[in-house]
């Protein structure tokens, strides 16, 4: 095989000029959407990290059910870059940039120098690195362990370098506590091991001294897993996951798709071939077999883990992000069996390129909570009344959450990051439940038989029955004398003003 660093210099398209091109595609592509308004979740982490440091730690075991270890950064990140949206997704993109680093590094390692800049530029038009890029969660930090975890043990079987089992074992702690579901990467490092046998040579005493430390310091871990799994019945919603759920969690058909369309034009505009057949047998070598296995097995995995828990809210796209690695990998071998060498440069070229023109149309967020809450400011303050806030989160089911004033500002979270400062009033989850109808007549028939103008404003995050919850408070309020006088959408954000 000829030396791609060296023959990369003999194209227009050289190493370097694609790498330059990567680099401005993720500039576009991640770098627009980190001054967009902050979604629910994101609130809710700004919230988490908006206390003291203890505050902090305290609030991510008993608000988040997670361990602390990202809103600890995110605290002192805050307080270096401020509380902009774009300040607090700095470690967000950060952290994301690393992973691309350390998707080219396993390229390398696995493949070769061209195969680790396709994999690299498929990686970061991705949906799940574009998501941990551009988004204050803790996804992209469980992503860059998960994923360094993964190299540095390739690194110690294949290479037998002495630190990297040290390093391995650093990395799958913090990926663990970065987010405890990405600790399901453990899976992954179990297929790799049985692939790649560690050598006689190797000190085994070392390495099951490590193994032990690790099972020791995962024991917090699982012990609040465990907590968290007894509070299930708060935690968990009730919901249907579809096989359509299912299948694009498993392969994000976004990229592929878009991959296939500038494979198409490349081969119109320039002679060259894929090589299928060899394609498909290298995948399936002793050497790649394996990341197949990261790609399909953890979404399956996950969805039987929420049957069996009867839990479809651990069932979440964003709980397999840490497989967007391994997509970008099987897109590049696939890459690699395209000849001649300048088909395959053109291919990276082209596809980088139709990736950033095709973002101008795609949409990560859906909820715009900044432009919602700039609308409650313009509303006449002769008409303004305690805001009727709906916030869609689980916790909102219990009634007690409700009346306990010191949870008000986590289940308000988008209206305490962009400050909004008039009474409000929040909303149970299911408003027609028998639960909530005594919450409902202390608290809110009060304010319906004393006010003329009502304003709600709630997400439509969630339905119930495939109705939008926006129309169940129509129809709600119809039924105490209230029409709709003007519903503002904003994303699945909504202001609705009512009258009777």
């Amino acid at each position: 095989m000829t030396d791609n660093s060296q023959s990369g210099t003999t194209h227009t398209l050289s190493d370097d000029r694609l790498i330059y091109l990567i680099v401005l595609c993720a500039t576009w592509i991640w770098g627009h959407r980190l001054f967009e308004s902050v979604w629910l979740d994101e609130a809710l982490a700004y919230w988490t990290s908006s206390g003291s440091l203890y505050e902090t730690v305290l609030r991510a075991f008993k608000y988040q059910g997670q361990s602390p270890l990202y809103y600890v950064i995110l605290y002192f990140a805050r307080l270096v870059a401020g509380n902009s949206e774009f300040g607090l997704r700095i470690p967000s993109v950060i952290c994301t940039a690393a992973s691309a680093i350390i998707v080219y590094r396993l390229g390398n390692l696995l493949l070769d120098r061209l195969s680790a800049i396709s994999a690299t530029g498929i990686f970061i038009t991705l949906e799940g690195s574009t998501f941990a890029a551009s988004n204050v969660r803790p996804y992209c930090l469980a992503l860059l362990f998960s994923v360094a975890s993964i190299y540095y043990l390739l690194l110690w079987l294949l290479k037998a370098k002495r630190r990297a089992l040290l390093f391995y074992a650093l990395t799958y702690l913090l990926a663990f506590y970065s987010h405890y579901l990405y600790g399901a990467v453990g899976l992954i490092h179990i297929v790799i091991f049985l692939t790649f046998k560690p050598r006689p040579s190797l000190n085994a005493l070392k390495v099951i001294v490590i193994l032990l430390a690790m099972a020791v310091l995962t024991s917090p871990g699982i012990y609040h897993l465990l907590y968290i799994h007894n509070r299930m019945n708060l935690l968990a919603v009730n919901g249907v996951i579809t096989t359509y759920q299912l299948m694009t969690s498993v392969i994000r058909p976004y990229t592929p798709i878009i991959l296939l369309l500038a494979y198409l034009y490349t081969i119109v505009v320039t002679p060259g071939k894929l090589y299928l057949k060899k394609a498909v047998k290298t995948l399936f070598s002793r050497k790649l077999s394996w990341i197949l296995i990261w790609l399909l097995a953890p979404a399956p995995l996950l969805y039987l883990l929420s049957v069996l828990l009867s839990a479809s809210s651990l069932f979440k796209e964003q709980y397999t992000y840490w497989t967007e690695p391994a997509a970008a990998l099987v897109m590049a071998t696939l890459i690699s069996q395209i000849a001649p060498e300048k088909t395959k440069r053109t291919l990276i070229a082209i596809f980088i390129i139709t990736a950033t023109l095709f973002d101008f149309s795609r949409s990560i967020r859906t909820e715009n909570y900044r432009d919602a809450v700039k609308y409650l400011s313009t509303i006449p303050s002769v008409d303004r009344t305690p805001l009727l806030y709906y916030s869609a989160l689980v916790e909102s089911q219990n009634v007690d959450w409700l009346k306990n004033k010191s949870h008000h500002d986590y289940l308000s979270a988008p209206l305490y990051f962009y400050r909004y400062q008039d009474p409000l009033i929040l909303l149970p989850l299911a408003p027609a439940s028998p639960e909530s109808r005594e919450y409902w007549k202390d608290k809110i028939e009060p304010v319906i038989s004393s006010h003329i103008t009502l304003t709600v404003m709630g997400s439509d995050i969630i339905s119930f029955n495939d109705v939008e919850i926006s129309n169940i408070f129509v129809n709600i309020f119809k039924q105490y004398g209230y029409k709709p006088v003007k519903i503002k959408h904003f994303g699945k954000v909504w202001v609705l003003r009512l009258k009777r």
